[in-house]
């Protein structure tokens, strides 16, 4: 029995440091997205997007997948947050 409350605990952990920063990344993308407009707080909206494009052509299909992820600076602070915030409350 105890063994089972413990996974319970790990899994419940893990929910919650997910849904932390998923929380953070989506604040982060609306607070960018709303800052943008405003000329001073245009360095919110400055980020880097990673590419990654596999392909493998097999004679009988080909198969291409594009990923683009882009990460900007207000959702790094949202993210930092967000983990201050699964630090302090703990469940």
């Amino acid at each position: 029995m105890k063994r089972a409350e413990e996974d319970i605990v790990k899994v419940s952990k893990v929910f919650w440091l997910v849904f932390w920063l998923v929380t953070g990344i989506l604040i982060g993308t609306l607070l960018g997205s709303a800052c943008g407009q405003l000329p001073y707080l245009q360095w919110l909206t400055q980020g880097q997007t990673i590419s990654f494009s596999p392909a493998a052509d097999l004679i009988i299909f080909t198969f291409d997948l594009d990923l683009h992820f882009t990460l900007n600076m207000a959702q790094v602070i949202g993210v930092l947050i967000s983990v201050l915030c699964y630090r302090k409350f703990r469940f």
